[in-house]
C-alpha cells in the first residue's frame, strides 16, 4: 500500500492568480503564523515525532537486498489474525460470537433514479437512496448457513466449484461466507465481462450451480446459458426474472430466499458437515481480461488469511458508522474515481470568487509544504478544508484506492483537502496484492522508443514540409508529434487498449545494433542498457524534467 509520494511537492502546487504585492504580504502573514505556533507544536507533538521515528521495521538478513519485515514479526511471517483461526469460516464465526449483534451489512433501498448530465456532457445514473436496511453479523450468519445447507440441498458437494456472478451487494458476502462455511469453492467472475468471457469462465472451472442478480440473469447471462452445458441451477439474490421460457431445458432457476428457506427446512445441527483446512482453496477469483480471456487464479484461505493479517497489523481500525444521519448529510459515500473527485473539486474551486479562490490555492500550497515537513495544518483543516471534507462525510480517516493507477498528483491532493492519508494498492487484486511505497518510478501513461525507417521518415517530413538532417528530423518535436499520430492511429485501428497505445514518443536517430551494446548478438533488447541510455528522454516524457 503506498502512502507515500516521492515527487516534489514544488512540482505539484496550485497556480495563484493575485496581485503580486498582497500576495507577498500573505505570505508574510502565513511565515509568522508558522513561526508563532512551531514552539507549541513542536512541545505538543514531541512524543508523537518520537513514536514516528520509532523502527517499524528491519532487514531479515544482513544482506542489502534482504527483505524488511515488521519488528513485531521477525521471527516469521504473521500468517494468522486471531489464534485458531486460520481458514475463513473460522475468522467469520470469531467475529460474530464477538460483535453479535452489532451492525454488519447495510443496504439502501432505492427510491428513484435520474439521469444527471455532466459538465462534459455525458450523462450518469443518479439514485435517490432510503434509510438503510441492516443485518447484524448473528443475521448474516444464520442467512449464509441456511443458503449454504440449501445449496448442498441442490447437489452442491464440498471442494466443487459454484460461481458467483453478481454486483457488490450484502447478498454477495452472504453467499461467499455460506460457501466458506461449507468449503464450497467460490468462482468470482466480474459484473462487467462480456459474453464470451463469462462463458469461458464458466466452462473452464466446470460449474454446475451459479449465484447471480436479476438484471445479470436477464441483460448477459440469459444469452449464453445454451453455452455451459453443466449449468444446472442459478440462484438470483433478488427474485426471479418475468420469463422463463427462453432457458435451456434442465436449467432450474431459484430465488436466494427460496434456497435458505430449503436449507433452514433441512438443517438438523448448527455446525456444517466438512469444515475447510487452511490449504483448501477458497476463491477461484478470474481477472478482468485485459489482455485476453480472464484467468483463474486459485487463493487459499490461508493466503487470504495472511494478506488479512499483514494489513491488520498497520490499519487495527478502519474506521466506524456514526449515528443515524440523513437528509443533507451523507451516511457512507459510493465509490468514487479520485481523479473524477480531484476533478469535481477543481471545478467548484473553479467556480469561487476570485479572493476564494487563491485563499484555497495558498491554504492548499501552504499544507503541501507542511506535510512534506512532517507536520499537520489543524487550522487550515478546520477552517478551509472542511467543506471538502464533507463532501466524504466528513470524518475519513483513511482512504484506499484501487483497481486503477492513481497519479501523484490526484494523490497529494485527496491527501491535503480530505486531510487523511490515501493509500495506493499497487499489484495484483487476485492474489491478494502486496504493499509497496511509491518512489516514481510508476506512471499510469506508456512511452516509446522508436528507430524510424529512414526512408518512410523523411518522405512524412516532406509531406508536412519540415526540413533538416536525419539527427534533426529525429530529434524534432513536430517529427516525434507527426509519428505519435500515425501510431496512435494505427493502434486504434488494430482494437488497442487505451493503456497499451503511447502517450509520447522518441525518434531514435541510431540503429539498435549489437555493436552500440543496447541489444545482445540475438538482437534482444538490454532493458538496462536502454534504460541508461535514454535516461535523460525517459524524464523529459515522463515530465520529471
Amino acid at each position: 500500500m503506498n502512502n507515500h509520494v516521492s515527487s516534489k511537492p514544488s512540482t505539484m502546487k496550485l497556480k495563484q492568480t493575485i496581485n503580486p504585492i498582497l500576495l507577498y504580504f500573505l505570505h508574510f502573514i502565513i511565515s509568522l503564523y508558522t513561526i508563532l505556533t512551531y514552539i507549541p507544536y513542536y512541545f505538543l507533538s514531541e512524543s508523537r515525532q518520537e513514536k514516528s521515528n520509532q523502527i517499524k521495521a528491519k532487514p531479515v538478513r544482513s544482506e542489502p537486498e534482504s527483505a524488511y519485515r515488521s519488528v513485531n514479526c521477525l521471527d516469521g511471517l504473521a500468517s494468522v489474525l486471531y489464534p485458531g483461526c486460520d481458514t475463513l469460516d473460522k475468522v467469520f464465526m470469531y467475529a460474530k460470537n464477538k460483535f453479535k449483534d452489532k451492525r454488519l451489512l447495510g443496504t439502501r433501498e432505492v427510491l428513484n433514479e435520474e439521469d444527471e448530465v455532466q459538465p462534459n456532457g455525458k450523462i450518469f445514473k443518479k439514485v435517490i437512496l432510503g434509510h438503510y436496511n441492516w443485518l447484524s453479523y448473528e443475521d448474516v450468519f444464520v442467512r449464509a448457513f441456511n443458503f449454504g445447507n440449501g445449496l448442498q440441498m441442490l447437489g452442491q458437494r464440498p471442494k466443487t466449484n459454484i460461481a458467483i456472478f453478481c454486483e457488490t451487494r450484502a447478498e454477495w458476502m452472504v453467499a461467499a461466507q455460506a460457501c466458506f462455511m461449507y468449503n464450497f469453492q467460490l468462482v468470482t467472475l466480474y459484473a462487467t465481462l462480456g459474453g464470451p468471457a463469462i462463458v469461458h469462465g464458466l466452462n473452464e472451472t466446470e460449474v454446475t450451480n451459479i449465484i447471480t442478480s436479476k438484471e445479470l440473469l436477464q441483460t448477459k447471462l440469459k444469452d449464453i446459458v445454451s453455452l455451459v452445458p453443466r449449468l444446472r441451477h442459478i440462484i438470483t439474490v433478488d427474485g426471479k426474472p418475468p420469463t422463463w421460457s427462453e432457458f435451456p431445458k434442465g436449467v432450474i432457476v431459484h430465488t436466494m430466499a427460496a434456497v435458505q428457506a430449503l436449507g433452514a427446512k433441512a438443517s438438523t445441527e448448527n455446525k456444517p458437515p466438512s469444515q475447510p483446512a487452511p490449504l483448501d482453496i477458497a476463491v477461484i477469483m478470474y481477472t478482468s481480461g485485459s489482455t485476453g480471456l480472464p484467468k483463474g487464479v486459485m487463493i487459499s484461505h490461508s493466503n487470504i488469511i495472511a494478506g488479512i493479517t499483514g494489513m491488520a497489523e498497520r490499519i487495527p481500525r478502519l474506521g466506524y458508522v456514526m449515528g443515524e444521519k440523513y437528509g443533507g448529510n451523507l451516511i457512507f459515500k459510493p465509490t468514487e474515481i479520485m481523479d473524477r473527485i480531484y476533478k469535481n473539486v477543481m471545478n467548484k474551486v473553479n467556480e469561487m470568487s476570485s479572493f476564494q479562490r487563491n485563499l484555497f490555492i495558498l491554504a492548499y500550497n501552504y499544507k503541501m509544504e507542511q506535510i512534506s515537513k512532517g507536520r499537520s495544518t489543524p487550522l487550515c483543516d478546520r477552517f478551509i478544508f472542511r467543506k471538502v471534507r464533507s463532501l466524504l462525510g466528513g470524518n475519513i480517516r483513511l482512504l484506499l484506492c484501487g483497481g486503477a493507477p492513481l497519479s501523484a498528483t490526484t494523490q497529494r491532493f485527496m491527501n491535503i483537502c480530505f486531510c487523511c492519508p490515501v493509500g495506493q494498492g499497487y499489484g495484483l487484486t487476485e492474489s491478494a496484492g502486496a504493499g509497496t511505497i511509491t518512489e516514481g518510478y510508476f506512471h499510469s501513461y506508456v512511452i516509446g522508443f522508436v528507430v524510424p525507417n529512414q526512408k518512410e521518415l523523411t518522405e512524412l517530413a516532406r509531406k508536412k514540409g519540415l526540413k533538416g538532417t536525419w539527427e534533426e528530423l529525429c530529434n524534432s518535436c513536430e517529427m516525434e508529434n507527426e509519428v505519435l499520430k500515425v501510431l496512435s492511429e494505427a493502434a486504434i485501428s488494430a482494437s488497442l487498449e487505451k493503456f497499451e497505445i503511447p502517450m509520447k514518443i522518441r525518434l531514435s536517430p541510431e540503429p539498435w545494433t549489437p555493436e552500440t551494446g543496447l541489444v545482445t548478438d540475438a538482437f534482444k533488447l538490454k532493458r538496462k542498457e536502454l534504460k541508461t541510455h535514454y535516461q535523460a528522454d525517459i524524464e523529459r516524457m515522463y515530465g520529471r524534467k
